[in-house]
């Protein structure tokens, strides 16, 4: 995930100044990710979180991103569960977003691509860290 979180947010970074229609929707999914309030339900958590991935994948005007990434989904979501199941990790995880979309906003394609790389990065570590539990082994 993190190559192609990485390459999406680059080429939205590129994009943004000159897809109207997409960089508005990535700006409303930004928003609706600002707008969580602490007692969200981790599905709302989760579906905040997708919203923003998606519009930064249609923002890249690749369509093979969201084609490669569409049946991965499922997956994502019980990583995205695991993570923002934690109460520490739910502000650094949004924190992570406003960084990667200030760069995507600012049209820096490079810091774009590091910024979602390091996000990934960091949730599958995290995800990591928490099936390593001994309270959630299966």
């Amino acid at each position: 995930r993190g190559a192609i979180d990485a390459l999406a947010a680059r080429l939205a970074a590129g994009r943004a100044g000159s897809d109207a229609a997409s960089r508005a929707e990535f700006e409303h999914a930004l928003q609706a990710g600002r707008d969580i309030e602490g007692a969200a339900t981790l599905s709302v958590l989760i579906a905040r979180d997708v919203d923003f991935h998606r519009a930064i994948y249609r923002l890249s005007g690749n369509p093979a991103v969201e084609e490669t990434v569409g049946p991965q989904w499922p997956h994502m979501r019980r990583s995205m569960a695991t993570v923002l199941g934690e109460l520490d990790y739910r502000a650094n995880a949004w924190a992570e977003h406003e960084a990667i979309a200030a760069c995507i906003l600012a049209g820096d394609a490079a810091g774009a691509e590091a910024a979602a790389q390091a996000h990934a990065l960091k949730a599958g570590h995290a995800t990591e860290e928490r099936l390593k539990a001994p309270e959630q082994a299966a």
